[in-house]
């Protein structure tokens, strides 16, 4: 006999929660979960709280008493995905509001939690507030909003108080294309802070701050983060935040006054043209390749083609030194600065080779002023205007220095950074006179121009919204649901307890 197929659940949309719907059933999954002060209660009390999120991507908070903590506690675990029902629909009020919904879930004892294995719930659930609707909040918020930008500055603050107790905090700024604001955090924040930002490499990174306070501090627009609540993310490999990052670039490849191949005087300093002469391995491409170690090597080769740019922000000294992590403890030894500069940089992808075979070099534009043409400035960036600052010496025999940092398995191919380069006469004849082979120069053909080499996206589609959007897009769902005798009262469905 055939098995008969169970009926699919058909589960309730978050926007259509009202107080007189008494038997919703509700796939969620947990995006926060924290306890927080009962401040309607004289024992000093705590409630759970909750953030939930639906297929659709709508939110909506969720509280579970004192009393009730105990047994539910146990069964939500944040980031789970669960159907819940049975539970009590009540006004939303509290000082901290991380959901626009009007209403939220009160859970009572009849209350049903069960897991559920479905994957395709949103994980993040990300409302990102564009800077400018942030910024035009003239007074506290209590509804929490989701921000991203780029961290242009880092400044950790300790107050100490009489009775000998310390408090410590964290602020920084956020930086879009044209506008930026302050942020603020402290308690365990400080360390998710500096641990998210520990690791994070190529250029000052893009966070992205959920369930942030918007408050007004000495006149200025100040985000804060709550306790238990905030949640901080950095460099999220997400369609949000890639394609936050693709509009940065465009940006910055539009409007960029660049002169990073202009030095600062014509004469390259004595001390980078020595450093060819300390006592690192001189190896052909082919060698450098097939070597397993890692480490700093010199080689001799050709630029025959630029692959790719990548401008960015990075973290600059005074000195001027280029950082690309620790930036949540910046320091440098070398000038004792505690500080760091965010300053647009360039990182050139370029191909080189000599006799023996190619490979790919990546270094920042500053390190190749030595060897660009004169005056190489120009009105924003693209592969062919490198193309043509480097023109003179494509083709042209040239000493590298590079740090070997990956060496190819059969999942990665090598990489190379370069630390020095130098094309005066005296090095090359050094490296000759002590037997090196010169890779000889040739003629490179021009490159036409290829459209699909500039790194400029076209179109890129905002990923952030407005305050007023979000609340419309609510408070017009609950006005459509609203029921005639709409008092937000709870509802009393219960079911045999079990």
């Amino acid at each position: 006999m055939a098995m008969s197929k169970l009926p699919e659940v058909q589960f309730d949309d978050i926007m259509a929660v009202n107080p007189s719907k008494t038997n919703g059933v509700y796939e969620v999954r947990v995006l926060k979960k924290w306890k927080a002060a009962d401040y309607l209660s004289s024992g000093g009390s705590s409630t759970l709280e909750l953030v939930l999120i639906d297929k659709n991507g709508h939110k909506i908070q969720a509280s579970i008493a004192n009393d009730l903590v105990a047994a539910f506690d146990d069964q939500i675990v944040e980031g789970g995905v669960y159907q819940i029902s049975f539970v009590n629909v009540v006004f939303n009020f509290g000082f901290h509001l991380p959901s626009y919904h009007r209403y939220k879930f009160d859970f009572n004892e009849n209350s049903k939690v069960v897991p559920s294995s479905n994957d395709l719930l949103p994980t993040y659930g990300l409302s990102l507030i564009s800077f400018e609707s942030v910024l035009k909040r003239r007074s506290h918020y209590r509804n929490l909003v989701d921000v991203i930008g780029v961290v242009t500055s880092i400044n950790h603050d300790k107050d100490f108080f009489p009775d000998g107790s310390v408090a410590e905090s964290v602020t920084f700024k956020l930086n879009d294309q044209s506008k930026c604001f302050y942020c603020e955090l402290s308690g365990s924040l400080i360390e998710d802070f500096r641990l998210k930002l520990e690791h994070c490499t190529n250029g000052l990174p893009i966070l992205v701050l959920q369930f942030m306070q918007v408050t007004i501090s000495q006149g200025r627009t100040l985000l804060v983060g709550v306790e238990g609540v905030t949640r901080i993310f950095a460099n999220l490999m997400i369609p949000e935040v890639i394609n936050y990052r693709n509009g940065l670039v465009c940006y910055l490849s539009r409007s960029l006054e660049y002169s990073g191949l202009v030095g600062p005087t014509a004469r390259v300093p004595l001390s980078q043209t020595l450093e060819f002469l300390r006592d690192y391995p001189v190896r052909t491409i082919t060698e450098l390749k097939e070597n397993p170690e890692l480490g700093l090597y010199i080689v001799n080769a050709r630029i025959c083609d630029i692959v790719k740019i990548d401008p960015w922000w990075f973290a600059t000294c005074k000195c001027p030194r280029i950082y690309q992590k620790h930036l949540g403890d910046f320091h440098c030894g070398k000038c004792n600065a505690k500080k760091f500069t965010a300053a647009p940089m360039v990182r050139l992808t370029f191909q080189v080779d000599d006799e023996t075979g190619f490979a790919l070099f990546e270094g920042f534009d500053s390190v190749l002023v030595s060897i660009a043409a004169p005056g190489s400035s120009f009105k924003g960036l693209s592969t062919d205007k490198f193309y043509k600052a480097f023109k003179l010496i494509m083709g042209k025999s040239i000493m590298f220095i590079v740090r070997k940092i990956v060496h190819q398995t059969g999942t990665s191919e090598c990489s190379f950074e370069l630390l020095r380069v130098c094309n005066h006469p005296s090095v090359i004849n050094y490296f000759t006179e002590i037997g090196v082979y010169i890779t000889p120069s040739k003629n490179v053909r021009r490159r036409v121009r290829n459209d699909r080499r500039q790194q400029n996206p076209a179109n890129v589609v905002s990923c952030t919204t407005t305050i007023s959007e979000l609340v419309d897009e609510y408070l017009v769902a609950a006005a459509a649901n609203m029921s005639s005798d709409d008092g937000a009262s709870s509802s009393h469905s219960k079911r045999p307890r079990i």
